[in-house]
């Protein structure tokens, strides 16, 4: 086992400015700078702000890193709809989109004639039912209310896997960069969450992207620490956008980052409400120190390849935090 804070570690914070609607990061930005001063004074902390914003190489100076913070924002467009849709049901929709442009017209037209008591008139796909369901709840009197419900997922389902690009994106970037970093990192990122689907055909769509990026982390001698922050808290109860606090909404903004910290060795501490401070408290602890398990490669391994690692202990109620990726560099010519 070795003490990591004996010698100094390598901190990057990195931060998903893009998952974040102006003005809902005062308390996250808060969490960081105490997270900042909590850190020894030979650690080594860099900051990473993305889609845009403030970045720095790891440094053991925290007064430019507590600066660069106050001028964190959060830059999140958030696209409204209407007819209040939720996460789960703009999912739904374009999964059943994927049925073919014919079967979309002919649930409108019999929408359009019949109205939603179709549902049990005209025998629909299971994958429409969603569509049925926002129309009973927003608007029943409503000859199209349908085709203008699909416009708005048509419109809105884009843009949403267009910000899961961005964040995962950015993510990437700083990633591969820090394989250029010596030694091992500690990623600390804060983010409000990626929507991704949880059905095949459903948008957002990222593919294996957790895996992949798992593996990038792996080469770069990274573990990764997500702070999740829940900013859906603020919602009152009484307002119809409460639905996006139900358990599946939940998931689906929360899943593609867990499945990622710990593909690369780390872990997802969700922050229902707050900055979370506790949660970066808990970062800290836990890599002031590690073991380090030796695998002896064979020549076929050393071909610089990312491959799976599973760690197993035969002692109950432990938890094993490992990367379930590792990379053996090739051999060089000259091996």
């Amino acid at each position: 086992e070795q003490d990591e804070a004996a010698d100094g570690r390598t901190f990057i914070l990195a931060i998903d400015n893009g998952s974040f609607e102006a003005g809902k990061m005062r308390p996250v930005i808060e969490a960081a700078q105490h997270f900042i001063d909590s850190l020894a004074p030979n650690d080594r902390l860099g900051l990473y702000v993305y889609p845009t914003g403030p970045r720095a190489m790891p440094t053991t100076e925290r007064a430019p890193l507590r600066a660069s913070l106050l001028k964190v924002v959060g830059e999140k467009f958030t696209f409204k709809s209407r007819y209040n849709l939720r996460p789960s049901e703009i999912v739904d929709m374009t999964a059943a989109l994927g049925m073919g442009i014919q079967t979309r017209q002919n649930l409108l037209t019999t929408l359009a004639t019949q109205g939603p008591s179709a549902s049990s008139a005209a025998e629909l796909p299971v994958d429409w039912d969603p569509v049925l369901k926002v129309v009973r709840r927003e608007c029943p009197n409503e000859a199209d209310c349908a085709s203008k419900i699909l416009n708005d997922v048509a419109a809105i389902a884009p843009q949403l896997e267009s910000q899961a690009t961005s964040s995962l994106g950015g993510l990437d970037t700083l990633l591969r960069s820090l394989a250029g970093v010596p030694g091992r990192k500690a990623v600390v990122l804060v983010s409000a969450g990626v929507l991704v689907s949880d059905r095949k055909d459903g948008r957002p769509d990222v593919g294996e992207r957790s895996k992949l990026m798992g593996q990038t982390a792996a080469r770069a001698n990274a573990t990764v620490y997500t702070v999740q922050i829940d900013t859906t808290a603020e919602v009152t109860a009484s307002s119809r956008l409460a639905d996006y606090q139900k358990p599946r909404d939940r998931s689906m903004i929360g899943n593609w980052l867990d499945e990622f910290s710990a593909a690369a060795g780390g872990t997802r501490i969700y922050v229902p409400v707050g900055g979370g401070e506790f949660a970066f408290n808990r970062v800290p602890r836990e890599t002031s120190a590690h073991s380090l398990l030796g695998v002896e490669p064979n020549d076929a391994d050393r071909d610089g390849l990312p491959r799976q690692l599973r760690v197993k202990v035969a002692r109950p109620g432990v938890t094993i935090q490992s990367r379930q990726w590792v990379v053996v560099p090739a051999r060089s010519g000259a091996d």
